[in-house]
């Protein structure tokens, strides 16, 4: 059985998805119920575009055991997939229950939430990613997303602050903070913003 997962990991690795779902289902077949290998099925199933076939995989990976937080983690990531939003909720919050200090899995959750309409949600999922990696610049745009879309103006300033401070050249992140110092009412602030923004986005530019 390790022969045929080492197999379909090369192949997975190679991006040869259907060789890789091919020597998953010959290790299967010797133990039907070997968590890793019904998760790495279901990754495959995933990168084909299967979702529902990744999502039956999933499924047997954490019937086969309750405590999988991969698996719960992947089923989430699935159920994401297919829009369904309460279902990745629920998975992603098992996932979180094995394993509290995920930044994965709450950037995962927060990503649910926001497509759920969920912001406020979604804001206290993103908290505990920045919390535990404060240099996560994607992670502090989309927590300044759901503050902004739950009307959390100068929260998602201070979020922006962050993306700026850690990535000076974001045209974008400069642009967002000006968007939101705007909303905020804070229109000196904005156009103090928006001019750096264009000045980045020009040297990308000139850049390309």
């Amino acid at each position: 059985m390790i022969r045929f997962n080492d197999e379909g990991n090369k192949a997975y690795d190679a991006g040869d998805y259907a060789k890789a779902l091919t020597s998953y289902n010959q290790a299967l077949a010797l133990d039907a119920n070997d968590v890793q290998t019904l998760n790495n099925v279901g990754v495959t199933y995933l990168a084909l575009n299967q979702t529902q076939n990744a999502i039956d995989s999933f499924q047997k990976a954490t019937k086969a055991k309750a405590d999988d937080a991969d698996g719960f983690f992947n089923l989430g990531v699935a159920y994401n997939s297919s829009e369904k939003y309460d279902e990745a909720a629920t998975a992603l919050n098992r996932a979180l229950a094995l394993r509290p200090d995920w930044p994965d899995a709450f950037l995962a959750l927060g990503d649910t939430y926001l497509a759920a309409g969920r912001f406020d949600d979604a804001s206290k999922a993103y908290e505990n990613v920045v919390k535990a990696q404060p240099d996560n610049v994607s992670a502090f745009n989309n927590l300044a997303y759901a503050y902004d879309r739950a009307g959390r103006y100068e929260d998602s300033i201070r979020a922006l602050k962050r993306v700026v401070q850690l990535s000076p050249n974001d045209a974008f992140g400069f642009n967002n903070l000006g968007a939101a110092s705007y909303k905020a009412g804070e229109i000196q602030r904005c156009g103090r913003c928006f001019h750096p923004g264009a000045a980045a986005l020009a040297q990308r530019s000139g850049d390309a």
